[in-house]
This record gives C-alpha cells, structure tokens and sequence, in this order.
C-alpha cells in the first residue's frame, strides 16, 4: 500500500466510523503498520469488519482479517492434533508434511514418543503447546511481511488449479 492509499483506506474508516478520532498524522501511522499489504485487501478486510462487528477498527483487525482471508491463520487445535497423531502413529513419518503450527507443536510435544500416552493425558499438555505455538505464529506472521505471504499463498493456489 503506498501513503496515497493510506490516505484512501483511513478516508473509507473514518466514513464508517465517523467519531473514531483520526487527525492528519494517521494515514501516516496507517501506512506504517499496513504498507505490506495491498490495498483492494485492506478495503475488503475493513468491509468485513465493518459489516461482522461493533467497534473501531485498528490496523492489526486488518491484518488479521487479511490473514484469515488468505487461509494464513492457524487451524483449529483438534485438526492440529488428529494429524499430529496420526503422524506420531506412523512413528514421525510424514511430519514433514504437516503444517507450520501442526509442526512446530508436535516438535514441542516431544515427536512420536510424546504421543504414547493415553489421549486423555495428551490432549491437555497438547491444548497448552498448541496455545503458545499458535499465538507465537500468529504474532509472528502478522508482524512480518504479511502482504508477500498472501501473494505467495495465492500463487500457490493458482498453481494448484484454484483460483487466487
């Protein structure tokens, strides 16, 4: 998004949220946090937003709601923890294949060992990995280059025969 955009993108905010206190410096602001993403996906995360919830909006609801457009957010914890199952199951193959949080929190578990417990006892150590694995991932893609990372998810579906 360029300072112009910004411009465009606070001008729709502040129609939408006419009391939300917005002075000549936020566009500004606005650019800093926002200027990895584009702007057609700021516009349709702040039409989202605007029509699912109350409240002012802030950049980071933007960013996440882009984020979650783009399939980027993690899944849920039981999907997490059916695949890392089954992959601990075929004694870690396979694991490579799962996804980044997936992975990164059968890694945390300890791998395939960790999961010869019953699930009785897994489930809640896993419901505490997954957590921080998730929310760390989270911070992580939403404080990085969040704007190359839809380019590149959508590329992806492109060459996989969807649609971007």
């Amino acid at each position: 998004m360029t300072p112009t955009e910004a411009v465009k993108l606070v001008g729709v905010i502040r129609q939408i949220w006419p009391s939300m206190k917005i002075d000549q410096f936020t566009p500004d602001a606005w650019h800093m946090a926002l200027d990895d993403v584009s702007l057609d996906d700021a516009l349709a995360a702040v039409r989202h937003l605007a029509r699912s919830r109350g409240g002012y909006v802030q950049p980071v609801d933007i960013r996440r709601r882009i984020a979650e457009a783009a399939g980027l957010l993690p899944r849920s914890e039981a999907e997490g923890l059916a695949d890392a199952a089954q992959v601990a199951g075929n004694r870690g193959a396979g694991a490579s294949k799962l996804d980044a949080v997936t992975y990164r929190a059968y890694r945390a578990m300890g791998g395939p060992t960790a999961f010869d417990a019953p699930m009785s006892v897994i489930r809640p150590q896993w419901a505490r990995v997954w957590s921080d694995v998730a929310q760390r991932y989270e911070e992580e893609l939403l404080a990085g280059d969040l704007g190359r990372e839809v380019e590149a998810r959508r590329v992806l579906a492109i060459e996989a025969g969807g649609s971007a």
